[in-house]
């Protein structure tokens, strides 16, 4: 792609107008492909609320470096069940609170002792203080697309997410599940993925969705040496997120 990559904004534009045309990829052969190969081949009590009433100033955009690890999930962008989204249908499970924005409208949860960290280019993020892989986010921007699904499948937005915002060039990633849901008339894809770097590997979900024009991502992750560990807590973070209108 000849897109330049300036600003994320207009990379953004860019990505729109042309990262799905004549797309080959096949939904059968996502799993466990790296991803150059698939693109080519085809609530805790009431108190532990986080409560947002008033809305963040806008944030610049951000370099590629910054959005490693979901810290500008969807900067360069702007499992299908009725039922209600597991992680909120029963309450909040122990060791989670919950983060909510009443005007920008959604919600999710996340672990508890995630402390809420300042990144340019997202609307919020929570990360674990010691283990600086260990971090969820949500990017917002506008959009005239009314459904992800008018993007494209699950893993035509995952792969171009993947390639285009949520690694970096000297990374190598690869796809390991996509999945799409609705809940509310609302349709969320849910996709899995890892990024190698020189020295570590990160595991990441992400979550992404549109309402009332804008496009919102949610992505989780955590060191692949901790997964076992945190493969409950990251999966229930990012199916959780929700949105409110």
């Amino acid at each position: 792609m000849a897109c330049a990559q300036s600003t994320a904004s207009s990379f953004a534009k860019c990505t729109l107008k042309s990262s799905f045309k004549g797309s080959a990829l096949k939904s059968n052969k996502v799993a466990g492909t790296p991803v150059a190969k698939v693109s080519q081949a085809k609530l805790a009590p009431t108190r532990d609320v986080v409560l947002r009433t008033q809305a963040s100033a806008e944030s610049p955009g951000t370099s590629r470096r910054e959005l490693v690890g979901g810290a500008a999930a969807l900067s360069a962008l702007l499992a299908s069940s009725s039922a209600p989204l597991p992680a909120l249908a029963g309450g909040v499970p122990k060791g989670f609170q919950v983060y909510q924005d009443t005007l920008k409208g959604y919600k999710f949860l996340y672990p508890l002792g995630w402390q809420e960290v300042s990144v340019e280019g997202t609307d919020i993020v929570f990360k674990d203080v010691i283990e600086p892989l260990e971090s969820v986010s949500v990017t917002i921007i506008p959009t005239q697309t009314e459904s992800v699904k008018d993007i494209g499948t699950p893993q035509q937005v995952a792969v171009t997410l993947i390639e285009k915002v949520l690694t970096t060039p000297t990374q190598v990633p690869q796809l390991l599940s996509s999945t799409e849901r609705e809940f509310e008339g609302k349709v969320y894809y849910t996709f899995e993925f890892t990024s190698r770097a020189a020295n570590y590997t990160r595991h990441n979900m992400c979550t992404v969705s549109i309402s009332n024009g804008k496009f919102f991502t949610v992505t989780a992750g955590a060191n692949e040496r901790r997964w076992n560990k945190l493969q409950k807590k990251v999966e229930t973070t990012v199916k959780s997120f929700t949105l409110l209108f």
